[in-house]
């Protein structure tokens, strides 16, 4: 499924819904529920083009512990299919 799943479910669904069934569905082992919150926050934070604003998190990432850059939330729970079809959304 990966980044195609993810960007088609955004574009159909709400985006809450699609970015929880991207946390539960499209990552091994699933992501927890609790990182809903952090997932919204980074990705309305991308859109703002703010990367650098701090996400707190529930879990330490590897480097930055639990107050990590929103890009960095980005790429670690791969939802830059959401930003895209955001984007994409907004240009047409």
């Amino acid at each position: 499924m990966g980044y195609m799943g993810a960007y088609g479910f955004a574009e159909v669904a709400e985006r809450e819904h699609a970015l929880k069934w991207h946390l539960l569905y499209n990552h091994v082992p699933s992501v927890p529920g609790d990182m809903l919150e952090p997932a919204r926050q980074a990705i309305d934070a991308m859109l703002a083009d703010e990367p650098d604003t701090i996400i707190e998190t529930p879990y330490p990432h590897k480097r930055y512990g639990q107050e990590v850059p929103a890009s960095e939330v980005v790429e670690a729970l791969h939802l830059w299919a959401f930003i895209d079809q955001a984007i994409d959304q907004d240009m047409a």
